[in-house]
């Protein structure tokens, strides 16, 4: 198996943010308190003008025009509930603004709507300086046409992602780290991933956290599903992508309750993945 290396903008996935206060815990290794609710709404904007193809080279364009476009809206939500203090209910879904200019040779690509809607449960292992936990994951088709050439709004098939987390803080200064790998069972034709990301955040002055981190995928037959015939792409190679992302954020703390929070990333390394830069924003509520 070959570990690949790249960015992650949609997000999505995988840095995570995570804090070993409690007013502040979400994803990761941590637990919701028993009754308590977590969300998270995020809004990011992501572009790219370069991909790298099925070989992990970087080439201009994207994967239907070498002059080609790229562009996501996306909204995500993410909904945290502590049914017990060792078991949290996890749920998410997300909805996506496609645009890819193709330029010379196809037609523009624009595509709208809801993507996968994703259910989960996370169990805490291990409480103290350092916690654990284990979280798995069901990803579900969302109503989106799943038969459609060109960007997708999702693979269209179910998947399910099970992953170990562990975290904890740095003792010489107000912190937080998280460390979780795990593996993606995915439906249908497409390849199995594995997946990684570990992220660290440190309060900054007061009320304000930075964070930096890394996600990747390591797709086990990147480009499996980017058949290409006569020259034209016939489905979305980036269902099945290899990554390394890096990104950071720096988040405010409005109060016990609300965080905003402000984030960027972009891809380093990949297969059948775009290389772009993504910007987001964040609001956290706790109740």
């Amino acid at each position: 198996m070959t570990m690949l290396i790249r960015n992650l903008a949609n997000v999505v996935s995988l840095i995570v943010v995570v804090t070993v206060l409690p007013r502040t815990a979400e994803a990761g290794a941590w637990t919701q308190p028993k009754g308590h609710t977590y969300s998270r709404s995020t809004i990011a904007s992501y572009q790219a003008t370069t991909h790298f193809d099925e070989g992990g080279n970087k080439a201009d364009g994207d994967f239907f025009s070498s002059n080609g476009e790229f562009a996501n809206t996306q909204f995500t939500q993410i909904l945290e509930y502590g049914y017990h203090e060792d078991w949290t209910l996890l749920g998410s879904i997300v909805f996506k603004s496609i645009s890819a200019d193709k330029r010379v040779g196809r037609t523009d690509d624009k595509v709208f709507g809801p993507g996968d809607l994703t259910l989960g449960v996370r169990r805490a292992l291990l409480r103290g300086p350092i916690v654990a936990a284990i979280q798995g994951q069901v990803e579900l088709p969302a109503g989106y046409n799943a038969d459609r050439q060109d960007y997708a709004l999702g693979a269209g098939e179910a998947n399910v992602d099970l992953r170990a987390q562990v975290g904890g803080g740095l003792s010489v200064l107000p912190s937080w780290w998280n460390l979780e790998a795990g593996y993606r069972f995915r439906g249908g034709r497409f390849s199995d991933d594995f997946v990684f990301g570990a992220a660290l955040g440190v309060e900054v002055i007061p009320r304000v956290w930075g964070r930096i981190g890394f996600s990747g995928v390591d797709n086990l037959k990147s480009g499996a599903t980017g058949a290409i015939e006569d020259g034209v792409v016939v489905e979305d190679p980036t269902m099945s992508a290899s990554y390394f992302s890096l990104g950071g954020a720096l988040t405010y703390q409005l109060n016990e309750r609300i965080n905003l929070e402000l984030g960027m990333s972009g891809e380093q390394a990949g297969k059948n993945t775009f290389a772009g830069r993504g910007i987001d924003f964040t609001v956290e509520i706790r109740n």
